[in-house]
């Protein structure tokens, strides 16, 4: 299916068509789990073009005339020919530490890190210039990885993370380094809105979001990016990066065992937070419509209520 990454034949590389880009660094901010930054994301949506022709004008002028979130959301692996996006709660670590252990050293971590590869000089798409970026869009040779999760799982993981854990360990002082910062303007609190349900209610009346909390097809421009491969953050991702390595021709590098049992932990703990309470499960599916549109299976919730059912 569109959501399973297949493994095809690709086009001999020609090094001499690809642009020569100048390069240099562009670190990006540390944004994962337990690791605490500001994480305000200001997004430009932009419609989504209804025509071949506006496409194409889209390919042409994104981030020069046209500004868009995957400017600043896709992450360019230029000797591997492939570009991936992923919003924040999609399993940052693990595709970018694949990604940079794929790179062949084409991808440093400064000596004084504190976290590891989302400290890496990683380049990203409107770093390159105006002819680079045309070729990345326009070539057969390249590859485009989406990394998606479940709605409601991703929605819970931020909740923990995000709300529960954070307001836990700053003692109910949301700082400015914190995520959920951004919703203190609309009038959050850890005191109101440390319980599920609050939150959802809560999070139905903002206007705007940061990162963890964002629909993540529109943080990457699905519709408009030419992404090649969907790739599903669940129990079977090890196997579907397997898939991605034969298909990039790249040596399979060794991973964290860890990951599956994550998985599974999370899928516990989201069937004892929606146990007694299952309407709170569409009201998530509603909040991220646009991801439903754009990626049905990610609202596919049948598994959680069966699970949920008395």
């Amino acid at each position: 299916t569109m959501y399973k990454t297949t493994v095809q034949e690709e086009a001999p590389i020609d090094e001499e068509k690809s642009p020569e880009i100048a390069q240099g660094p562009d670190v990006t901010p540390v944004d994962e789990n337990d690791v605490q930054v500001d994480q305000e994301v200001l997004v430009n949506e932009g419609a989504v073009p209804t025509s071949d022709e506006e496409l194409e004008n889209w390919k042409n002028n994104v981030c020069t005339s046209i500004e868009d979130s995957i400017c600043h959301e896709v992450f360019v692996v230029k000797n591997r020919k492939a570009t991936f996006c992923s919003a924040a709660k999609v399993a940052s670590t693990t595709t970018k530490t694949y990604f940079y252990n794929i790179a062949d050293g084409s991808i440093t971590i400064p000596s004084y890190s504190r976290y590891g590869v989302h400290e890496a000089d990683w380049r990203r798409f409107h770093s390159f210039d105006e002819e680079a970026q045309k070729y990345i869009l326009h070539s057969p040779e390249w590859t485009h990885i989406f990394f998606w999760r479940g709605v409601v799982s991703r929605f819970v993981s931020g909740f923990l993370d995000k709300v529960v854990h954070d307001c836990k360990n700053h003692e109910n002082v949301v700082k400015r380094s914190l995520a959920i910062h951004h919703y203190v303007q609309y009038g959050f609190s850890c005191e109101k809105h440390n319980d599920l349900e609050a939150f959802i209610s809560f999070m139905e009346t903002v206007p705007s979001h940061e990162g963890h909390f964002h629909a993540q097809s529109s943080l990457c421009s699905i519709g408009k990016y030419p992404f090649t491969d969907f790739i599903q953050v669940d129990k079977n991702l090890s196997e579907n990066l397997k898939l991605l390595s034969t298909k990039l021709g790249v040596k399979h590098p060794s991973e964290d065992e860890r990951s599956s049992s994550h998985s599974t932990k999370a899928q516990e703990r989201m069937v004892q937070l929606f146990k007694e309470k299952p309407y709170l499960v569409q009201r998530v599916l509603d909040m991220f419509k646009v991801d439903c549109e754009n990626i049905p299976h990610a609202c596919d919730v049948d598994d959680l209520m069966a699970a949920i059912s008395p």
